[in-house]
This record gives structure tokens, C-alpha cells and sequence, in this order.
């Protein structure tokens, strides 16, 4: 590097995925640097059980939810706005009201090597759950060479309405149905809403890895929400950032603004930390 320039970061190399592996995720915001973020923000996810076809993990941390009575307020906003005149005064937009809480839940995903459902870290519930049908934030490995081979693949989001009871569950999915009723009709293969395409380029990310902080390729890809960066590992195929970036539109810009979005539902893993190898457990 040139006299003054920062070393460049090493490329760091993660294995399979192991019991006792425990990710560090923080909001997605770019250009803040990871000790800049509030720990309140961080949620640490410990694996407790893995093998090809079934994965468990307990996740604890104080995260930011939307208060009830400022989702209600904004509905009864959207309500107004959207039954208000041609001619009538506007109403100013009701902005959120957020608060922290402490969480924590043990989930079991028994379709972790097949289920394509991708569940987003701001939507995990509380409490000791199984989820069918979801990889949680891996992807499959046959949406992974689907990606590789084909560019696109069909990855939905793990939509339950009896277990996700968060109001960011309902507005992620008001969202997707807005965004995936303005495709033709006629067309089905172009309707948006459960497919990513694989994006041009290697991706890097920032992490640190067992304290060390380096960075790793990705693979690039998106879909109508955003960004994502996977990692390339086979045995670990883990999403290790998601950047919200939903089109805008008279319609989604009402019913679920991208600023919500982004701020319950954006993530990064910002360290992740592996047991050492004679205590590893195995895949």
C-alpha cells in the first residue's frame, strides 16, 4: 500500500458450519463501522445442533421493535390518507416510535438442508419453536447452484402469520404482495416476489473471525427487497449481510416506507467466533 494507506484487510477463510459457532449480527448500516453500533443492537446466535438435514440455534440480544401504538397510528395514517379527497389537506406522515427490548428464543429448522424459506433475523420469534420449510440465513445448497448455474433461483420468505406475530412480519409481507401484484398478469415467470438473481461481480464483506478481522468473497445477489452477500463455503452457505433497498412506489412508500424496513429488517454478521477444532462438532 501506499505510504500512509491502511494495510488491506486479510481474506479470511471459514470452514463448515460447526455446533457451538456463535454469529455476532448488527444493523446493516453502511459506512459505520462495527464498534460504532450500540451493543444494545447486537443479537448473538449460538448453533446448537447441526447436521445436513436439521439445524437448532438459540438467539439472545435487546433489539428494536416498533411500539405497538405507533403501528396503529401509522395504519390509522395510511387509512386516512388513502380515503382523503383528491383536494383534501395533506395529513403529516405519523413517524415510528421504536423501543429495545431483551429476547431470546431456541428455534429448530428440520428441513434445514432442503427448506428454501428464508427467515429474516428481525422477524425470529421469542420462546422454543420448530420452523418447517426454512433455511434460516443459509441458503440450500439447491438454491445455491441454482444461483450458480441458472442466475435466479426461487428463495420466498418464511411467511407464518400464527408464529410471526411482529408487525414487521405483516408489513414485509404487505410489502412483497404490492411489489409482486405490479407484474403482468399474463406473465407468472415474471412475477418478483420469491425470486433472487445472482448479481454481477465477487462481493467482499467485512468480519472478524475469531477476533482477527479480515474480510470474504461473496456471492452477490438480490431480489425486489435488497442486497445480499452470501458466503462462498460450501457446508456454511450463510447470508452474512442483508441492505434493504425495496422499490419505491406511491403505494409501498405508504403502506410499508422503505425507512421501516431497512431499520427492523437489515442486518450484518459482524463476528463470528468457531470452537476450537477438537471440540468442533461435525456437520
Amino acid at each position: 500500500p501506499a505510504a500512509g494507506a491502511p494495510a488491506p484487510l486479510p481474506l479470511l477463510s471459514l470452514g463448515p458450519l460447526v455446533v457451538g459457532t456463535v454469529l455476532t449480527l448488527v444493523p446493516n448500516l453502511p459506512g459505520v463501522a462495527a464498534e460504532d453500533i450500540p451493543l444494545t443492537a447486537e443479537r448473538r446466535v449460538s448453533i446448537v445442533s447441526i447436521d445436513h438435514r436439521r439445524l437448532t440455534l438459540r438467539w439472545t440480544g435487546r433489539v428494536r421493535l416498533e411500539r405497538p401504538e405507533s403501528a396503529r397510528a401509522r395504519e390509522e395514517w395510511v387509512r386516512s390518507r388513502s380515503n382523503a379527497g383528491v383536494h383534501a389537506t395533506p395529513v403529516p406522515a405519523v413517524e415510528p416510535a421504536y423501543e429495545e427490548k431483551e429476547v431470546t428464543g431456541t428455534l429448530s429448522f428440520p428441513d434445514f438442508g432442503r427448506g428454501r424459506a428464508f427467515l429474516l433475523p428481525g422477524l425470529w420469534p421469542e420462546g422454543t419453536l420448530s420452523l418447517k420449510a426454512s433455511s434460516a440465513i443459509w441458503l440450500a445448497p439447491e438454491s445455491w447452484n441454482e444461483l450458480r448455474r441458472e442466475r435466479r433461483t426461487k428463495i420466498p420468505f418464511f411467511r407464518a402469520g400464527s408464529i410471526l406475530k411482529d408487525p414487521a412480519a405483516a408489513l414485509l409481507e404487505r410489502a412483497s404482495e404490492m411489489v409482486d401484484g405490479e407484474a403482468p398478469r399474463h406473465d407468472q415467470t415474471a412475477r418478483p416476489k420469491d425470486f433472487w438473481r445472482t448479481l454481477e461481480g465477487v462481493g467482499r464483506v467485512r468480519l472478524d473471525l475469531n477476533g482477527i478481522s479480515g474480510e470474504v468473497d461473496t456471492l452477490r445477489v438480490a431480489n425486489w427487497f435488497g442486497v445480499y452477500d452470501v458466503l462462498e463455503q460450501e457446508g456454511n452457505l450463510l447470508v452474512l449481510s442483508v441492505l434493504p433497498d425495496p422499490p419505491s412506489s406511491t403505494l409501498l412508500d405508504l403502506f410499508a416506507p422503505a425507512k421501516v424496513l431497512k431499520t427492523l429488517l437489515g442486518y450484518r454478521v459482524a463476528a463470528i467466533e468457531t470452537p476450537p477444532l477438537k471440540s468442533a462438532g461435525k456437520r
